[in-house]
């Protein structure tokens, strides 16, 4: 786009006219900043992710629906759990 082409910015509450040569370097180091941000929480995420599985480990801790190991029946082998004939 032209530089001197007008363009608008929300600063706060208000609308700005500026032209798009000003515009374009600020717009750009947002997006800079937020690839920054992005990548810093991906780290910290993995960081919790591994605390999270660390302690589940350490006091043998499971969820359900995660990975349970099946439960042996004793006695009657033939009926199912939670089906009545």
């Amino acid at each position: 786009m032209d530089g001197d082409r007008k363009c608008y910015r929300v600063v706060g509450e208000i609308l700005v006219e500026r032209t798009v040569a000003e515009v374009v370097p600020a717009v750009k180091g947002n997006k800079e900043q937020l690839n920054t941000i992005v990548e810093r929480l991906l780290k910290q995420l993995d960081t919790k992710k591994k605390e999270l599985s660390d302690f589940q480990e350490k006091y043998k801790i499971r969820i359900k629906g995660e990975e349970e190991e099946p439960v042996q029946q004793k006695g009657n082998s033939s009926s199912s759990p939670g089906i009545l004939v």
